[in-house]
């Protein structure tokens, strides 16, 4: 059966800057919207525009279902990318957000109804060749709850909040169970820059399953990070990532120039 149609937008401009010359396009982790990049968004560079995605069930779309297949998810996010975010631009996914940054990414060469992001990030998600293995399906919504607040995707005061939690863990839970029977798409090398991320003590995607990036674009680097799953929210690790961002700006308007 098909996820019900999307009602609400995908795409949630954080920092609206008209001057700019790169959008980031940036994807979040299971169960989370487009506030996880609220603090990165104002510390971005100005000739960056920070856009978001918000799939449905949280924030701005609280009052829709939830997506039950990635895939068709990763379609409706492609074809209003393509509709409203002018190139250059910049992909970056956490976690769930690479599976479907890597989905959109797939969609755009298989179709060819739009361009290539010029960069894309893959954070904390373990490579396309691996099989995906949430072991959320069936468990209990304590065990989800223990397991969700050792990893750090939610602060140890929410999940002692059990009016909270009923709220919040049906959409993390859904976003897992698709990500558990969701398989990689594959295809042809992507003609892009890639850049892969991952921290060293991270149990969920080791670097050690993040090979599996590299062969999948024409370009590709991998760094490893201090810290777990969730690296990216410590400041130092914020602030690398930024550079990295600009990096790809900079080298995204300079193609531009000399394609002109």
């Amino acid at each position: 059966m098909s996820s019900p149609a999307p009602t609400g937008r995908s795409l949630v401009t954080l920092a609206p800057r008209p001057a700019a010359d790169t959008r980031l396009v940036c994807f979040p982790c299971a169960g989370a919207g487009p506030s996880m990049f609220r603090q990165l968004a104002r510390e971005l560079p100005a000739d960056i525009e920070p856009i978001a995605v918000c799939p449905p069930g949280r924030e701005s779309r609280l009052r829709e279902q939830p997506a039950r297949h990635l895939l068709e998810l990763a379609a409706q996010i492609t074809h209003e990318l393509v509709d409203t975010v002018p190139g250059p631009y910049l992909l970056f996914g956490h976690s769930m957000g690479a599976m479907l940054a890597y989905e959109v990414c797939r969609w755009l060469q298989r179709t060819g109804r739009g361009e290539l992001p010029a960069a894309m990030t893959v954070s904390a998600c373990i490579g396309p060749d691996l099989p995906r293995s949430t072991e959320v399906i069936g468990e209990s919504d304590r065990r989800l709850t223990e397991r969700l607040a050792a990893l750090g995707g939610i602060p140890p005061e929410a999940a002692r909040d059990p009016e909270l939690m009923r709220l919040i863990l049906p959409i993390i839970r859904a976003d897992l169970e698709m990500v558990e029977v969701y398989r990689p798409r594959p295809g042809p090398v992507l003609d892009l820059e890639l850049l892969v991320v991952v921290g060293e003590e991270d149990h969920v995607a080791t670097p050690a399953q993040m090979t599996g990036w590299p062969p999948t674009a024409l370009r590709c680097s991998m760094e490893v990070r201090p810290g777990g799953h969730f690296y990216l929210m410590d400041p130092v690790n914020r602030e690398w990532l930024i550079d990295r961002f600009a990096g790809q700006a900079a080298r995204a308007r300079l193609a531009a120039e000399t394609a002109a």
